[in-house]
C-alpha cells in the first residue's frame, strides 16, 4: 500500500508489472508479447492495470509504441522505479534477469519469460546444458516459478499462467512459502560473520 502511495496509484486496484528488459533490444523483442498478454488478462480480470518500468527514454519510446495496439489497456509508465513497482503489484512478468531474484525477495508471484534470435538460441542450447534460467528456479533446484521461453513465449500461454496466480489465491500462498524458504538459506549474517573473521585473524 505504502508503495502504491508513492507512486500515486489506487490501494484497491489490481495491477501487473511488466518489465520487458533492460535493453532497448530486449524491449523491442519481447514488448509486443508481453503486452498482448497484458491486454488479454486484463479481458479476463476486469480492471486490471500494467505498471512498467524503464531505464530511458528509448525503452519508453517502444513501450508507448507497442501499447498504442491496445487502446482499451491502461498503461502506467514510469523512469526508474522497477523496485517500487514491483512491490505495488499483485502479480509480475518479467524477462529473465536479476529482476526475478529481486521479485522473489519482494515475494511476488512471478512469470519468467525470453526470446532470442533464433541462432541464438540454437547455440546457447548447444553450449549451456541449464535445467533452469531464473535464479529463483536454479535457487529452488526446480520449477518454483514457470518460465516461457522463445516459441513458447506466447500471449495465449503467458495469459494462463499469469491468470492463474490472478485467480488462485492457494498456488500463490505456496508460492510465498517456498520464496520464504529460499529467503531464509540466502541469509547468511554477513556482518556478524565478517566481524568474527576479523577477530580471529587478529587474535592469530
Amino acid at each position: 500500500q505504502k508503495a502504491r502511495e508513492q507512486l500515486g496509484l489506487q490501494g484497491d486496484q489490481r495491477y501487473l508489472c511488466v518489465m520487458p528488459g533492460s535493453r532497448a533490444s530486449e524491449t523491442a523483442r519481447l514488448a509486443d508479447t508481453f503486452l498482448e498478454t497484458a491486454n488479454n488478462l486484463s479481458i479476463r480480470h476486469t480492471g486490471l492495470e500494467v505498471l512498467i518500468p524503464v531505464v530511458n527514454t528509448k525503452c519508453e519510446s517502444l513501450i508507448q509504441e507497442a501499447s498504442k495496439k491496445f487502446s482499451n489497456l491502461k498503461v502506467h509508465i514510469f523512469q526508474q522505479k522497477s523496485h517500487q513497482l514491483m512491490t505495488a503489484s499483485d502479480v509480475i512478468l518479467l524477462a529473465s534477469g536479476t529482476a526475478a531474484l529481486e521479485a522473489m525477495l519482494l515475494k511476488k508471484p512471478m512469470v519468467v519469460s525470453y526470446k532470442v534470435s533464433p541462432l541464438t538460441w540454437r547455440l546457447a542450447k548447444w553450449l549451456v546444458k541449464v535445467d533452469y534460467v531464473s535464479l529463483p528456479n536454479i535457487l529452488a533446484g526446480r520449477e518454483l516459478v514457470p518460465e516461457i521461453l522463445q516459441d513458447a513465449a506466447t500471449p495465449d500461454r503467458l495469459t494462463a499462467e499469469l491468470s492463474e496466480f490472478l485467480r488462485n489465491t492457494e498456488k500463490a500462498k505456496h508460492l510465498l512459502q517456498a520464496y520464504q524458504f529460499i529467503h531464509k538459506k540466502l541469509q547468511r549474517n554477513a556482518s556478524e560473520s565478517a566481524a568474527n573473521a576479523i577477530v580471529e585473524l587478529i587474535e592469530s
